[in-house]
C-alpha cells in the first residue's frame, strides 16, 4: 500500500531541515526539531512574515521570518537576543517556506 501525504502541495517539492540553535525559541521551535519545507520556484510565492529557509551570501542557510522593505530584505529571529539581519534583494536566495514541524518526543 502506498500512502500519500495529506499536504496541499506536491511531495516532490518537499524537503526537510534540521534546526540547530535557539533563534526560533519564541516559535516553539527547538534545537534538533525537523522542519518540513516547501521548495520555492518563484519569488511571488514568498510573503512578508513567512518562516523561510534562506541561503545567505556566505553559503550558509538559516531559518528566519522574512520581511520586505523596499529593496531590502529583513530576516528576523524569533528570539530577542538576536538582531535582525538586513540584506539587499539580490544578496539572498529563498530556498523554501516552512510548512510543518516534527519533533521526537523522547
Amino acid at each position: 500500500m502506498i500512502l500519500r501525504p495529506q499536504w496541499a502541495f506536491d511531495y516532490k517539492e518537499v524537503g526537510t531541515v534540521t534546526v540547530s540553535g535557539d533563534s526560533l525559541v519564541d516559535e516553539n521551535i527547538e534545537d534538533g526539531d525537523v522542519l518540513i519545507v516547501k521548495r520555492i520556484f518563484e519569488e511571488a510565492e514568498i510573503r512578508s512574515g513567512k518562516l523561510v529557509v534562506v541561503q545567505l551570501p556566505t553559503g550558509r542557510s538559516v531559518v528566519k521570518r522574512i520581511y520586505f522593505n523596499g529593496e531590502q530584505i529583513i530576516l528576523r529571529s524569533s528570539n530577542p537576543k538576536y538582531k535582525d539581519m538586513i540584506f539587499g534583494r539580490d544578496e539572498l536566495r529563498v530556498e523554501g517556506i516552512v510548512k510543518k514541524l516534527t519533533r521526537d518526543m523522547e
